[in-house]
């Protein structure tokens, strides 16, 4: 309930499309949870009429509408877009495959090719499946990027941080607004451990967030609030026991907010990785360290992103985990998986694979169809952003993902797409095209049965 002398609510204020270009001059001057209460308001047609001489908050608001509406067939380009500056690492993550299978890095021309769509985006990732703060040429890619952009867009970093201090003053110059930095530890063994960038880095990367949180408050004084600093953590067996001091460090330091991110469910192993180690309720104390987890996140000041039930969720499928019990696979070291276990990327390879355009390949069996578990009971009208407004150029060799957790629908081959055809052709190709309809009207595709949870809005 409103107080005497507080704003009003801009979500009762906005009654016509006029009030709504009044009142949301930028494009996060409304939050998601207002916009999608305003925008089913007016027709698709009314929002384009009224933003007709400002194409990047008409692609914006349209946008919002065709989520709203569940469209499957989108006319609006993704407002947030993960550019894959490099897919190379110079960390080596035990849940993640960049050291394994990264093989390339973003171009000034490929950037060029994307123009259109990046003139379009209200929030740009730099980051890359990889560490983008390795790319020879991050100062130049930065520069031409700030140049495309509506000045209106937001820029985030997600970086590893082991090579923050290198390109700081750059970074700072160039705007970059979020900085979000995967630590995944609270003490430096752990965070070696996991991250392999060795001993010393965890403490040099803690000096330069404590840098970049000085320079937030010193904006704050002159009355900018432009820069937030945000730190991640994959929960996995390995380090579910740090979880409450790393909550404790990120109030120390001062953050924005601290993202608790769920471990990826697979349909199998991976090779190279010791995936069927990670599942943190593996761990024989993790529900200790999950009571200790869900009372550092009631406690914390600052804010905590997290998902503390989809930390039980399976990991692997039921007769995947029965077999890796009965007989749990080969421990691989990260210097053998380097020299041996790369995993098989022939395919992004292939002649043939510049050709894939997300057509339908297959039927799904009855065994698949009867094998996909729902641990988190999801049924259609569920909502999911990503295949709306995000557009995940995050993989290798130009393969565009639907999502950050699945490559491609399993009926449907991957979208390739290297800027030089038509951009709604790859955005809406059948494969996206399929899983909006699925999400919609289901059943929904077995990875969005398993993922971690996408924020939900009433209709």
């Amino acid at each position: 309930m409103p107080l005497p002398g507080d704003p009003p609510d801009p979500v009762e204020v906005i009654q016509s499309t006029a009030d709504l270009k009044r009142i949301a001059t930028g494009p996060f001057t409304l939050n998601p949870e207002q916009l999608m209460k305003v925008v089913p308001r007016f027709s698709r047609e009314e929002l384009r009429a009224e933003f007709k001489d400002d194409r990047f908050l008409s692609n914006y608001f349209v946008n919002y509408w065709e989520f709203a509406r569940g469209e499957t067939v989108l006319t609006t380009y993704p407002w947030k877009v993960a550019l894959p500056i490099s897919d190379i690492c110079n960390a080596t993550c035990t849940f993640c495959t960049s050291w394994l299978r990264g093989v390339r890095m973003l171009t000034l021309e490929e950037l060029e090719r994307s123009e259109t769509l990046l003139a379009h985006s209200a929030m740009i990732g730099i980051e890359g499946h990889g560490e983008p703060l390795i790319h020879p040429e991050i100062e130049a890619l930065i520069k031409r990027l700030t140049q495309i952009v509506d000045p209106r867009s937001r820029k985030y970093l997600i970086t590893n941080a082991a090579r923050l201090d290198r390109h700081f003053d750059l970074l700072q110059e160039l705007g970059i607004d979020i900085y979000s930095i995967s630590l995944n530890a609270a003490t430096a063994k752990t965070h070696d451990e996991i991250m392999g960038l060795g001993a010393d880095a965890f403490e040099r990367i803690l000096a330069q967030i404590r840098r970049l949180v000085a320079i937030r408050e010193e904006h704050r004084s002159r009355g900018k609030n432009d820069l937030e600093i945000n730190i991640s953590f994959v929960v996995l067996n390995q380090n579910v026991h740090e979880i409450k001091p790393f909550i404790e460090l990120g109030n120390e330091l001062g953050v924005n907010t601290i993202w608790l991110r769920t471990l990826l469910p697979q349909e199998g192993g991976f090779k190279g990785l010791n995936y069927h180690l990670l599942p943190p309720y593996d761990n024989e104390a993790f529900e200790k360290h999950r009571s200790e987890a869900i009372e550092a996140i009631k406690n914390s000041k600052v804010y905590v992103s997290a998902d503390v039930a989809s930390w039980s969720a399976p990991i692997f499928p039921q007769a995947v985990a029965a077999e890796f019990k009965a007989k749990p696979p080969a421990f691989v070291t990260k210097a053998d998986a380097k020299k041996y276990e790369k995993p098989d990327i022939s395919h992004y390879q292939d002649a043939s694979f510049s050709r894939c355009r997300g057509r339908k390949v297959r039927e799904l069996s009855p065994a698949e169809l009867q094998g996909s578990v729902n641990p988190f009971n999801r049924s259609a009208k569920y909502r999911c952003l990503d295949v709306y407004s995000i557009w995940h150029w995050n993989d290798f060799l130009n393969a565009i993902r639907p999502c950050c957790y699945m490559e491609h629908h399993p009926e449907h081959e991957y979208v390739y797409y290297d800027g030089t055809y038509d951009f709604f052709e790859a955005w809406n190709s059948p494969g996206f095209v399929e899983i909006r309809r699925s999400l919609r009207d289901g059943p929904l595709v077995s990875w969005c049965k398993r993922c971690p949870s996408q924020p939900q809005y009433a209709d």
